[in-house]
């Protein structure tokens, strides 16, 4: 009688969170389509904020590890790759444009990411807030 009740109870411990996971590692990648909405920076004299952004560039990660953006004209191309540290190294790969991006993933979400450029100088911080598209 014993062996019957635990049967239940070990179907729910096997099967309980595996759909919850497999959607959660599925919606929290970097590869997809983003429209970047706000930028955080400040003025110099006050805190930073958040600014919304109407005409923000566009970043897509494809999962072959190449990506497109439209946040330089002279280059749209490249490859990236993401660290177990949570940075993004994007090398474009175009002739005779030498400008890589290195960003810190600060948060990341199935419908936004916030990066963070590690080689910029920004005394009292700065990010870049990306909405989800594709």
């Amino acid at each position: 009688m014993k062996a019957l009740l635990y049967i239940p109870l070990i179907c729910l411990i096997l099967f309980s969170c595996s759909k919850d996971e497999n959607d959660l590692k599925s919606s929290t990648t970097v590869v997809g389509k983003w429209k970047q909405i706000e930028t955080y920076q400040s003025d110099g004299g006050s805190g930073p904020t958040w600014s919304p952004i109407s005409n923000g560039y566009t970043l897509e990660f494809l999962d072959n590890g190449t990506f497109t953006a439209t946040k330089f004209a002279d280059c749209q191309a490249g490859t990236y790759s993401v660290s177990t540290s949570n940075q993004i190294v994007m090398v474009y790969s175009c002739e005779n444009f030498t400008t890589n991006d290195l960003q810190q993933i600060e948060s990341l979400s199935g419908s936004q990411i916030i990066l963070k450029p590690i080689d910029a100088q920004c005394d009292e911080g700065c990010a870049e807030k990306f909405q989800r598209i594709q």
